[in-house]
């Protein structure tokens, strides 16, 4: 048996993706009135109540996790994206917070699944 530890062929970290797909966008006045499980699935970015930017982000931060790009590429297209709609660009030092934070949850996300996930515990618990 071929053991992939939540990767495709492609070497996705598919469960880390599927943490990131299964997040919604809020506003950071919206997301303070959840609960702490709720935020969990709840995504925000301080300094921004756009909907749409944030969902920006949240679709770049996706698209890193599944085709592995770089804080530099992520930073482009966040730039590009938010100075085409007025915004100004964001600094290196919150862009790599928000790509850090983000991408180390989703793989701490990921591997807890894969970690907890029912046909691992029964392969533990059969050594």
């Amino acid at each position: 048996m071929d053991v992939l530890y939540g990767l495709t062929k492609d070497f996705v970290f598919k469960e880390a993706v599927a943490f990131l797909k299964g997040k919604r966008t809020l506003t950071s006045e919206e997301y303070k009135m959840l609960s702490d499980e709720s935020r969990a699935k709840a995504f925000t970015v301080s300094g921004y109540t756009s909907l749409e930017v944030l969902q920006e982000f949240l679709d770049c931060l996706t698209k890193a996790a599944e085709e592995g790009t770089t804080k530099e590429q992520f930073r482009e297209d966040m730039n590009r994206f938010l100075e085409e709609h007025g915004y100004e660009g964001i600094n290196p030092w919150k862009c790599d917070n928000i790509f850090r934070t983000n991408m180390q949850t989703a793989l701490n996300a990921g591997h807890y699944k894969s970690m907890t996930d029912e046909t691992t515990m029964m392969l533990y618990h059969k050594s």
